[in-house]
């Protein structure tokens, strides 16, 4: 797999060995979270497999985002489908 490919097709499962560059790919995403939805950076942590170090995992950058109120749903939906889809 070239280096920084994510994702894996629709019903399949794969397990690649861990890459440290998942680190990266996740900060930068969490930077543009934060910066377009002014959430603080401790509202976007980086989840599952790839955030742990040291062990195969899928190859698939899970975030989660902490909101105070159901309301941010829609109203960061749309921004989020556009940077992360």
């Amino acid at each position: 797999m070239p280096k920084n490919e994510l994702g894996i097709a629709k019903n399949q499962i794969k397990l690649v060995d861990y890459d440290p560059d998942w680190i990266g790919l996740f900060e930068n995403m969490k930077k543009s979270i934060c910066t377009a939805t002014s959430l603080h950076p401790n509202r976007v942590q980086h989840i599952g497999s790839t955030a742990i170090t040291n062990i195969q995992a899928k190859p698939v950058i899970d975030i989660l985002v902490g909101i105070d109120h159901l309301e941010q749903v829609t109203m960061y939906d749309e921004y989020l489908k556009t940077i992360i889809l």
